[in-house]
């Protein structure tokens, strides 16, 4: 089973059940440049590059790079956090809805350019292109 199937797999999940994603608060004084957050059998490890990063205008602090583990230690691929561009509407149902300034959790890049993430705002799964979201 692929990292992206794996996902896929925990998003159904956790949807079915009526779980929402985690949250994490950070105090403006904190001087950490990792937090940890257990959901179900996985852990989210957030790793600042330098220190913790300014905060989005929704006042949420965003991640540099995401790594999943597993309960027994082994980690997945990282997950890198993406901004969009532009807004996207969905053309069919495995597509995810973007609005502009959305950050987007990608889990995988797709040959034809299509990138596979979890949308921050919504906590929506699915794909979308990748030329509409930027790096964060």
């Amino acid at each position: 089973m692929s990292h992206g199937d794996e996902v896929q797999a925990w998003q159904k999940k956790h949807t079915n059940e009526g779980l929402s994603g985690p949250a994490q608060i950070i105090p403006r004084n904190a001087e950490t440049t990792m937090i940890k957050v257990w959901v179900g059998e996985h852990s989210m490890i957030m790793k600042y590059e330098d220190g913790l990063p300014s905060r989005s205008m929704a006042g949420i602090y965003t991640a540099f790079k995401i790594l999943c583990w597993n309960l027994n230690g082994s980690c997945a691929d990282p997950i890198y956090v993406y901004r969009a561009l532009y807004a996207y509407k969905p053309q069919n149902v495995d597509e995810l809805e973007l609005c502009e300034n959305d950050i987007v959790f990608v889990v995988e890049k797709c040959d034809d350019g299509w990138y596979i993430g979890t949308s921050l705002r919504s906590g929506q799964f699915g794909t979308f292109p990748g030329n509409y979201v930027e790096r964060h």
